[in-house]
């Protein structure tokens, strides 16, 4: 009796394991996706005038089709993402450079396991044509997700930007 009560206790540390190392691998692959979603960003419009169907591209496949990006105005689909986000941008002027930086990356896998809750701190400095750097625009604050697992692959749901008002 004492082995088949082992054996019991074995088969439900390996499943608590198994599920922990899956929480954990959904936690990387967010957090890896939010990462490559900010490179992507700041190479797809940098300079704003740029434009590259695969960039393009490349930055709308980080979206759900139905993706909301609540940031500086509001746009609710995937595709023409980033001609929206060209627009915001242009409207700041010649804009010849920026860069997102993030951090204290926070993720919630909730207990479905294809939707998460994640949250990043970013400052982004925006660089207009013969400005100084000391004219360069910055915004502090933080980005709120929501995200879905769809084949396997992590998307932005919703993405809502918390500006501090620098």
């Amino acid at each position: 009796m004492a082995l088949e009560t082992q054996a019991t206790e074995l088969r439900a540390e390996l499943a608590a394991l198994k599920s922990e190392v899956e929480l954990l691998k959904n936690e990387r692959d967010v957090a890896r996706m939010l990462n490559e979603y900010v490179y992507v960003h700041d190479e797809a419009f940098s300079p704003v005038s740029r434009k590259s169907e695969e960039s393009d591209r490349q930055f709308e496949d980080f979206f759900t089709e139905d993706g909301v990006c609540d940031a500086f105005g509001l746009h609710t689909t995937k595709h023409g993402k980033a001609e929206w986000v060209r627009g915001v941008l242009s409207s700041q002027g010649n804009i010849i450079g920026m860069q997102m930086v993030t951090s204290n990356v926070l993720i919630d896998i909730l207990s479905d396991g294809i939707t998460a809750d994640a949250r990043t701190s970013a400052v982004t400095t925006i660089a207009g044509e013969g400005q100084a750097i000391r004219d360069h625009h910055r915004a502090a604050g933080y980005y709120s997700y929501r995200l879905k697992k769809l084949q396997g692959q992590w998307k932005i749901a919703h993405l809502k930007w918390h500006g501090l008002g620098l």
